[in-house]
Parts: C-alpha cells; structure tokens; sequence
C-alpha cells in the first residue's frame, strides 16, 4: 500500500476523454445561481423534486462543493453548513450531529441502502463511526434538518443524509470513454490521497470503475497528548449499466472500503486490580472495513396506470470495525522485583444487512391539481455482533479477566409507503401516509406523516426591505 503512494508527488492529474465533446446549450441569458438551483433534484423526500420547489429545511451539497473544499473527512464536508456538526477527525470515529441529535438517530443513506450503525457510549458512536465510504465517489449530498421518522423510520428522528454517487452516465454523458486522476492533500491530517476513474461504452452497456487509496496520520487532539495513529486505506466501486431497452435496463453496483490506523505508543501507565503497572511496549491496530452489492431494475418512460417509472432493487452488505490492542506491563512494587504482564484486548463490531425496496412513481394531473405521487414497500434484515475477547498473561499463566460482550441482535424492517406532492399554481400541499415497523419484536408502528401546506414562490424572488 505504501510503496506506490511513495511516489505521489510525481504524479500529475490528468484527464483523458475520448470521442467529442456532448451538445452544448446556450444558456448565456440563464442566471447561473439560478440554474443550478433549478437543475438540482432532492430524492431523499421520495419524490422527486427540484430544489427550489421543495418545502422545509433541505441543503444540498454537490460535487463541485467537495472538490472546492478539497473533503477528505466528514468533518470537511460539513464544516460550513449550519446545524451540522461531525465529531471526530481523521483516524477517530467520525459521526454526524443535526441541530444537537447525533449517533444512531441520524439516518444516513447511500444510494438507497442505509449506512451502518455506529457504536458507543453515552450515544456518541466514539467506538465505531458512520464514515465507511469514499468521498471521491459523491456526486451530491442533501441534509434534511428534521425528523424523517414517518419517512424512513424511528432511526431518522434527527435527520436524513441521503448520499448520491456517480455513476457511468454521469461521465461518459455521449462519450465512449473517460478516464481521470486526481491527487489530494489534507495539512491536518497529513493525508495524501490518489484516486483514478475510469469509464467506457460497451455496445448497449456501460462500466465504471473508481480506485482511491490514501495514507497520512490522525489528527492531534488539541493539547496533542494523544500520539497520532499512522493511517492507510483504500476504496473501490465499480457500477455497470445494462440497457436491455428503451424502458428497462439493469444496474449493478459493487463497493469495498478499507481504513486502517496503527498506533506504537500509548499511556505511561494503566489501572489494574492489584495496582497500577507502567506499559513498556504498547501496540494498537484499528480497522474498518465495508464491502456491499446492488442489483436493480429501473424502468422509465412506461405510461401505465399504476407507475411511469419504478425501481426494484435488491442489496446487502458487511462491515467489520476491529479494534487490536497489546500491551507489555511491568510492575515493580508489588513483589520487590520486576513482574511482567502481557494483555490482548480485541473488540469487533460487525453489521450484515440485506434487503429490497420497491419504489414507483407516477405523475399526473386531476382537475386544476399536479400530483407527483411515490409509492412502494421495503423488506430489510440487520444482523449485529459485537464480541469483545481478553487475554491476560502473567509469566505464563492465564489471569482472570472481566469481559461483557454484547448479545447478538437481529433487526427485521418492513414498511409501505404512499406520498404524494399536489400542486396549485405556487401552492403545494404535501399528505404522506406511511406505515411500517422498524424495529424487530417491538409493537410500534409508524404514524402517519403531518402533512404540508406552502407557497412557493417565484424563482430569484427576494422579500422586500424595509
């Protein structure tokens, strides 16, 4: 891993594209805050929206936004946004907070599979966080500052990130072929971070495939007590698009991320039973690993009854956190002469999820109203382990040691869905009824979402000043 990051700055970045340039449309009389505006699409809400046309505290953060930050951390993306916070910092857990509610009562998403849970204590998630994807992979990235529980369950009582990632039309866009690179450097962290692209046409398919690899050392703590952590990782996805016709085609999408923090140094000294013992070597290594598929079928364009387009996927994946921690102890107080302790401590968290969703919309008018109606079902297992092995030896001999490991628990997820944006003119009324069951063996049901009443006003509208 570290060997051909050696020789980063002798890479340059790069773009290669063949075949011409996509059609160009004038748009010299567009605003362009405005148009970007307009071209933005929320999908977090479950229907498809523009965001200027969306109703409640909804910010978008996109690709253009990552790269002008130069992100390489949860804590840069979200360091300019109000109401949003991350703790942690790179070589850390890093968790996302929403106007004061943090840990597992934040939803996050990635293109429609939620991201795993974190774990810890006092709900801080400072043993496992929630950052287990690359960030070069982001195309666009909303913040819903607000309970989504009616929506997505109990876990989005704090708020929705719903994450969206490229994907091979998002590059080729008319071409048939692209390839890129692109070099990164974080001060903080000292992270340098190498990551390439690449994207072709296949007769009716289309394939992409992004590596990311990165090293560089966990960001002091600010009286920089703590010895910084040595870090490495890398990233891969591959996503790859089968058209079989003008309305159906398949998507598969693969993903693995791998982060690694080494530690040699830790405390002077540690509590035992009998005492304190000073640490003559220490060693700490600390991994986080997640690797996940997905299998879809899109259909668009359909003009039936029921559904102009609808979506059917289904997905799973794994993630491991690992935490390694040795220690040589030395005590010469308790007997007069130097006894030596040797201890293990190896706590793992592991998630195994699958699933499948069904997601149909349909778009049509009644009388003076436009509805954009959503509707669907979703069927979900998580499993969760969380064992924790300690080892004690003393010349020898295995000492006794406490060790509470938690139970293993499984979550079954079954929810429908019914939304429906009606509009009037700038008028927009919102009534989204969901039902659905979060939480295995619990006798709670989801309620029914309130629904919105707002106007919208025309674009570049500004209020007037008194």
């Amino acid at each position: 891993m570290k060997a051909p990051l050696h020789y980063w700055p002798m890479l340059l970045s790069g773009t290669a594209l063949a075949a011409s340039d996509p059609a160009r449309v004038d748009s010299t009389d567009i605003n362009p805050s405005l148009k970007a505006r307009e071209t933005i699409v929320v999908k977090g809400q479950r229907v498809e929206q523009k965001l200027s046309d969306v109703s409640g505290s909804i910010t978008i953060i996109t690709e253009e936004d990552l790269d002008r930050q130069v992100a390489t951390e949860l804590t840069d993306v979200f360091k300019n946004e109000p109401g949003v916070s991350v703790t942690g910092s790179a070589g850390r857990p890093q968790n996302i907070i929403i106007r004061g509610m943090g840990g597992n009562r934040v939803l996050i998403i990635k293109d429609g599979v939620r991201v795993s849970d974190g774990f810890g204590a006092d709900d801080l998630n400072d043993k496992v966080g929630r950052f287990s994807f690359d960030l070069d992979d982001v195309k666009q990235i909303e913040v819903a500052k607000g309970a989504g529980s009616s929506l997505h369950g109990s876990d989005a009582i704090g708020g929705t990130i719903v994450i969206s990632t490229k994907q091979p039309e998002d590059y080729l866009q008319g071409q048939d072929a692209y390839l890129s690179s692109k070099i990164l450097h974080d001060g903080s962290s000292a992270k340098q971070k190498l990551s390439a692209t690449g994207a072709a046409r296949l007769l009716d398919t289309e394939h992409l495939l992004r590596l990311s690899g990165w090293q560089g050392h966990e960001t002091a703590n600010y009286d920089e007590s703590r010895i910084p952590a040595d870090l490495d990782g890398l990233s891969a996805s591959t996503s790859s698009r089968f058209e079989l016709n003008e309305h159906h085609l398949l998507r598969l999408e693969l993903d693995y991320f791998e982060d690694n923090a080494r530690r040699d140094q830790g405390p002077r000294e540690v509590p035992q039973p009998d005492g304190k013992w000073q640490v003559r070597q220490y060693r700490e290594d600390g991994s986080q690993k997640t690797q996940g598929g997905k299998l879809s079928w899109e259909a668009s364009r359909l003009d039936n009854l029921l559904a102009d387009q609808f979506t059917w996927s289904l997905y799973g994946n794994h993630s491991k956190n690992s935490a390694n921690k040795r220690s040589l102890l030395q005590n010469d107080l308790l007997s007069g002469y130097p006894r030596y302790r040797s201890e293990r401590e190896l706590a793992t968290f592991i998630e195994e999820r699958v699933g499948s969703e069904l997601d149909i919309r349909r778009d049509l008018s009644t009388g003076a109203f436009d509805h954009k109606l959503s509707y669907g079902m979703e069927l979900e297992r998580t499993n969760h382990e969380r064992p924790v092995d300690k080892l004690s030896l003393e010349e020898g001999v295995n000492q006794p040691r406490q060790s509470a490991p938690f139970s293993r628990a499984r979550t079954d997820r079954a929810g429908v869905w019914l939304g429906d944006v009606a509009t009037l003119g700038r008028w927009q009324f919102t009534p989204d009824p969901a039902h659905g069951s979060p939480v295995a063996g619990a006798d709670r049901w989801q309620p029914w979402r309130k629904p919105q009443l707002a106007y919208l006003p025309e674009p570049g509208y500004q209020l007037p000043l008194q």
